[in-house]
């Protein structure tokens, strides 16, 4: 009974096969990426940093040098600003010269006085004269008490529909009458004359 035992025991694992250390292949150890960093310089000066397959080149080149302008250009700048100084300066006087005028003379311009001239008036009801810049047409209106003794005097054009007219009166021909002078225009103004025949004004 013990031999029939002894012969259905399990066999013996078969040992691991051998080899000499000489014969045993290259594959059958485990190879890695080397993890080391190597630095370095290269002939062109520039430093390497390599880890495995990645590699960093650091190109140590001087920082560029901070651009200076000739000294035209401030020259252009300084004289640019001086330009539109001017201009803005031109713009802001004759803005404010026109306010002024409108403010003066109102839009259209008109100046409006009483004068006693003897043309069927009186010292106690003068006429009342309107001189305007209508659409750059310079006129007079005299308004009597009878509106039958009205006048309206076409004086000239002009190239400004913005350009103030005046009315004074003086005896230009020394006749006892007082004669009508427009004035016309500021600064660089001038004046046409009327003469006062004694029913109406006349071109001199």
């Amino acid at each position: 009974m013990r031999q029939q035992i002894a012969q259905h025991q399990v066999p013996r694992r078969a040992s691991a096969t051998q080899y000499p250390v000489e014969e045993i292949p290259d594959s059958y150890y485990q190879t890695r990426n080397p993890s080391s960093t190597r630095r370095y310089v290269t002939t062109e000066g520039n430093q390497v940093i390599q880890q495995g397959n990645k590699r960093i080149i650091i190109n140590e080149e001087p920082l560029p040098k901070q651009r200076r302008f000739h000294w035209v250009f401030y020259v252009g700048i300084v004289f640019s600003a001086m330009v539109i100084g001017w201009i803005a300066f031109t713009l802001l006087t004759n803005w404010w010269t026109a306010k002024q005028a409108d403010w003066k003379y109102g839009n259209p311009r008109t100046f409006q006085i009483d004068q006693f001239v003897g043309h069927l008036d009186s010292p106690e009801h003068p006429n009342h004269f309107v001189a305007l810049n209508d659409n750059s047409m310079i006129e007079v209106v005299e308004l009597n008490a009878n509106p039958k003794n009205d006048h309206i005097y076409m004086i000239t054009t002009v190239t400004d529909n913005l350009m103030p007219v005046a009315l004074n009166f003086a005896d230009i021909n020394h006749d006892g009458k007082l004669d009508m002078v427009v004035t016309i225009g500021a600064g660089n103004s001038y004046s046409v004359v009327l003469l006062n025949d004694g029913i109406e004004f006349k071109p001199q």
